[in-house]
C-alpha cells in the first residue's frame, strides 16, 4: 500500500500502462497461449500463481515440480539458486 515501496503494485489492478498493455496483448491471443512466463529482476523467486491468499491452486504440484525443475536447470548453469513458490 505504500507508494514508495520498491514492491508497490499500485493502486488497482492493471492500473500501470506494463500492466495494461500485457493484459490486453494476452486478451488478444488467449486462443493462442499455451504458457506465459515473466521474469522480474527483483530477486531470485520463480512464482507460480496465486501469491494473494493461501487458498491451493489447481495443479499446485505440478506448478511447483515444473518450478524447481526451472531452478534446478538455471543454477546448473548459472550457479543462481531460485527460491519457488506463491
Amino acid at each position: 500500500t505504500n507508494p514508495c515501496s520498491e514492491t508497490y503494485s499500485g493502486p488497482g489492478v492493471f492500473s500501470e500502462p506494463e500492466t495494461q498493455a500485457i493484459r490486453d496483448f494476452i486478451t488478444k491471443i488467449n486462443n493462442e497461449l499455451v504458457a506465459y512466463i515473466t521474469l522480474h529482476s527483483y530477486s531470485q523467486f520463480i512464482l507460480i500463481p496465486f501469491g494473494h491468499n493461501n487458498k491451493p491452486i489447481p495443479q499446485f504440484d505440478a506448478y511447483m515440480d515444473l518450478g524447481r525443475r526451472i531452478g534446478q536447470a538455471t543454477a546448473a548453469r548459472y550457479g543462481t539458486n531460485y527460491t519457488v513458490g506463491n
